[in-house]
């Protein structure tokens, strides 16, 4: 399955571990689910995290660093489709 997230849940993930946020989050990545985060959602969660956890950069930048290739285009999308 192909879930995609936005910047509120994955700041909720991964800010207040034990939240629902987070749980959505874990269970995707145990079921192996594509995990779909387009760029300017990784950019805005970063600014966001900067702004509000500033001391949550280090320990975030793992998971960062993990979803840097999970990113699409609507170009891309509409190419798969079309292919």
């Amino acid at each position: 399955m192909r879930v995609l997230f936005d910047t509120n849940v994955l700041f909720s993930a991964l800010v207040f571990p034990s939240g629902l946020c987070h749980k959505a989050l874990s269970t995707a990545i145990l079921l192996g689910d594509e995990i779909v985060i387009p760029d300017y959602v990784k950019e805005e969660l970063v600014e966001t995290i900067e702004r509000k956890f500033p001391n949550k950069i280090p320990d975030i930048l793992p998971f960062l660093e993990t979803i840097s290739h999970v990113s699409f285009s609507s170009k891309t999308v509409f190419t798969e489709r079309n292919a």
